[in-house]
C-alpha cells in the first residue's frame, strides 16, 4: 500500500523535493494566525464613554426612584450638574423636556418604568447626545 502511494503520491511529482511540507501543527498556526490578523479593531474608547454615559443615566434613574417624586425643576438641574456641556431629552411620562441645543452626533438613552401609588406608571426616558 505504501509502494502505491510513493508512487503515485507526492514523491513523483517532486512535492517533497521542493520543500514545501507544512505539519499540521504548522497549518493550524497560520489559520489561527490569519483569522486573529481578520479581526477587526474596535476604538475601545468611544464604547468606554458610551457605557460611562450609560452607568450615570442608569445611575440617574436610581436616585430619583429613591426619591419617588418627579420634580422636573430638579430633575433638570441633577441632568445639567451630572451631563455639564452635553445636550439631552428628558421623557416624563408624555411630556418631553428638551435640554441644551446641539441634538446630533451619538445618542445613549435608557428607559425606566416607576410604579406609584394604585399602581401608575410612570416611564423616564434619558437621553445624551455626545
Amino acid at each position: 500500500m505504501s509502494r502505491k502511494f510513493h508512487s503515485r503520491g507526492f514523491h513523483s511529482k517532486g512535492f517533497y523535493n521542493r520543500g514545501f511540507y507544512l505539519s499540521m501543527e504548522a497549518i493550524i498556526s497560520l489559520i489561527i494566525l490569519v483569522s486573529v490578523l481578520a479581526l477587526p479593531f474596535v476604538s475601545d474608547r468611544n464604547n468606554l464613554d458610551s457605557l460611562y454615559i450609560f452607568q450615570q443615566e442608569n445611575d440617574l434613574l436610581k436616585i430619583w426612584a429613591m426619591d419617588g417624586e418627579f420634580n422636573t425643576g430638579e430633575m433638570i438641574s441633577d441632568f445639567e450638574f451630572l451631563f455639564s456641556g452635553k445636550s439631552g431629552v428628558l421623557e416624563i411620562g408624555d411630556s418631553r423636556i428638551e435640554i441644551g441645543a446641539d441634538f446630533t452626533g451619538d445618542a445613549v438613552s435608557s428607559t425606566a418604568y416607576f410604579y406609584g401609588y394604585g399602581l401608575r406608571e410612570i416611564k423616564i426616558t434619558i437621553t445624551v447626545f455626545d
